[in-house]
């Protein structure tokens, strides 16, 4: 089986959780996720560029730089944290915006999918399916089967009355 790595830069749990849930929806009996979880602008820079990873998921307000003269300049640490990652790497990126002006900026800093919170969890998978390149799977069949099927149970006891 594959193995994704997937690096997610946000300290927001209900972010983060939504994201890997998706993600591990998507690869199931596909591929094995595996993740890297980060909320400093830093280590996103350093994980982003090496180019080790097949997505990153970026929550822009909920990362947190080395060195904040004011909340409002985050957004501008993030996208220039974007942008060099960008030129490093081709890796897809999608980030999460608090407004239409952090969408604005991140669309310009490389993001292919801007996302807003609360998400739809249908559109999210179907975001990162198509980011990993993964092809949608059928739904399970609904039949029994394995011990289970009527038929193989019936065939079991009447091989054991026969001995």
């Amino acid at each position: 089986m594959e193995e994704i790595n997937i690096l997610i830069a946000s300290s927001h749990r209900a972010i983060n959780n939504a994201f890997e849930t998706a993600v591990l929806d998507v690869c199931y009996n596909q591929a094995m996720a595996r993740f890297t979880r980060t909320a400093s602008l830093t280590e996103l820079a350093r994980h982003g560029r090496s180019g080790g990873f097949r997505l990153i998921l970026v929550a822009a307000a909920h990362v947190m730089p080395t060195k904040l003269d004011n909340p409002a300049s985050l957004i501008l640490a993030v996208t220039s944290t974007l942008q060099v990652i960008r030129a490093h790497a081709s890796t897809p990126l999608m980030a999460v915006a608090a407004s239409d002006a952090q969408e604005e900026a991140l669309q310009v800093a490389g993001v292919n999918k801007v996302l807003r919170f609360p998400f739809d969890r249908e559109a999210l998978r179907a975001d990162v399916r198509r980011a990993l390149k993964l092809p949608k799977v059928s739904e399970e069949p609904t039949t029994p089967s394995g011990w289970f099927q009527p038929n193989l149970f019936v065939k079991a006891l009447q091989l054991l009355k026969s001995t």
